[in-house]
């Protein structure tokens, strides 16, 4: 009786803390957010100090690799307070496993093997764009477009070469890439081509 009854706790348990069957993309805030919601339904015996990771599986090599989250923010350990229903958000962005493949322009960094995010870049805490021409770096690529286009005005003025000075930075250079996420039917196309499965990975304290 001793062993069943461990048993059936162990059964209760595991169904105490509850997923969405299903993940939605969508546009927040100008992100493309892939999202997910989590649930603690046992209000008399919560789980406390909860954490998440996700994991998503490429089909051509099938070894999880972790997707970096917004919200809860992973930098600060992406902790949960599972006794509300709590949305999960990871930024389908330059550097997400579930991004289209993108032709990189002049002056983009290399991950290097490190799983990164965009939004560091976007509030200043890393910095994204590495020009070219001088090697100064820089958050975003509009700060990267305002110097070059700065530069150009003074080498300009000064009779600058145009081999080898910012003057040789084309219009098409400074366009920005056009984000292939925000194309839901192309989006859903990748999904469907390369990626094999998402893994949630949630860990709290009884």
């Amino acid at each position: 009786m001793r062993r069943l009854h461990i048993f059936l706790l162990l059964q209760t348990r595991g169904v105490q803390v509850v997923m969405s069957e299903k993940a939605i993309v969508s546009i927040v805030d100008g992100q493309v957010r892939f999202q997910m919601r989590v649930y603690d339904i046992d209000a008399r015996k919560p789980v406390v100090e909860a954490h998440i990771r996700l994991y998503a599986v490429a089909k051509r090599r099938p070894v999880p690799r972790p997707m970096r989250l917004i919200q809860p923010n992973d930098d600060y350990g992406a902790m949960l307070f599972l006794s509300f229903p709590y949305v999960v958000s990871h930024h389908i962005d330059i550097y997400s496993m579930l991004h289209p493949p993108i032709r990189k322009k002049p002056g983009s960094i290399d991950p290097s093997g490190l799983f990164l995010r965009q939004v560091d870049s976007v509030n200043g805490s890393r910095e994204d764009f590495i020009c070219h021409i001088c090697g100064e770096s820089y958050p975003t690529h509009q700060c990267w477009v305002d110097h070059v286009q700065y530069q150009q005005i003074l080498e300009k003025k000064d009779e600058y070469p145009i081999e080898g000075t910012h003057l040789s930075v084309t219009d098409e250079d400074l366009t920005p890439p056009v984000d292939p996420a925000k194309n839901f039917r192309r989006l859903k196309e990748y999904f469907r081509k390369e990626i094999s499965e998402v893994i949630c990975v949630v860990e709290g304290i009884e």
